[in-house]
C-alpha cells in the first residue's frame, strides 16, 4: 500500500512542477531508439549473401570470357566454323596472403574495419575443354586445335575433347 502512495506522490510531484510530460517523452523516445537500433543490425546477411553474389558473377564473367576467347581463336583456324566451347575449372580464384616473419597473416585496419592483406590473386585453373564445331570430324582440324588449346592453355592435350557438328 505504502508503494502505491509512494508512486502516487511522485507521478502527482512531476504534475505539479509540470515534468510529466518530458519524462513520458522521453521514455517514448528510449523505445524508438530502441527499435530503430535493432532494426538495422538485422541488415548485416544481405550485405554478406551481395558479396557472395558478387564473387560468383565474377568467376561466370571470367568463365564466359575464356570461352568466348577460346571460340574466336578455334574459328580462325581454316575448316573449323560455328564453334560452341565449354571450359571446366576447378577452383574459383585462388588468393595467397601476405604472412610476417612468423607465417602469420599480415592484417591492415583495426576493430571492424580490420582486413588481412593478400599478395597473389590467381585465377581459376583450366581442368578440361570441350569443343564441338563443323569441321570437328575431319582427324586434322582435331589435332591442330587440341595442339593449338592444350599450348593456349597449358593443359595436356588428353583434357581437351574435339567434336564435329
Amino acid at each position: 500500500m505504502q508503494e502505491k502512495i509512494k508512486i502516487h506522490g511522485i507521478l502527482d510531484y512531476l504534475r505539479e512542477k509540470k515534468k510529466l510530460p518530458l519524462i513520458l517523452g522521453g521514455i517514448l523516445l528510449g523505445v524508438f531508439l530502441l527499435i530503430l537500433g535493432s532494426a538495422s543490425t538485422s541488415d548485416d546477411t544481405p550485405a554478406v549473401k551481395d558479396e557472395a553474389t558478387l564473387r560468383a558473377e565474377e568467376l561466370s564473367a571470367f568463365e564466359a570470357r575464356i570461352e568466348k576467347e577460346i571460340e574466336v581463336l578455334c574459328e580462325s583456324v581454316g575448316g573449323v566454323s560455328d564453334a560452341a566451347v565449354m571450359v571446366s575449372f576447378s577452383r574459383g580464384y585462388l588468393l595467397e596472403y601476405a604472412t610476417d616473419a612468423e607465417g602469420d597473416p599480415l592484417t591492415v585496419g583495426s576493430g571492424s574495419s580490420e582486413g588481412t592483406v593478400y599478395s597473389t590473386l590467381s585465377p581459376p585453373a583450366v581442368t578440361g575443354v570441350g569443343i564441338v564445331c563443323r569441321g570437328g570430324g575431319n582427324a586434322e582440324v582435331q589435332r591442330v586445335l587440341i595442339e593449338l588449346v592444350s599450348t593456349t592453355l597449358g593443359i595436356p592435350a588428353s583434357r581437351v575433347y574435339i567434336a564435329g557438328k
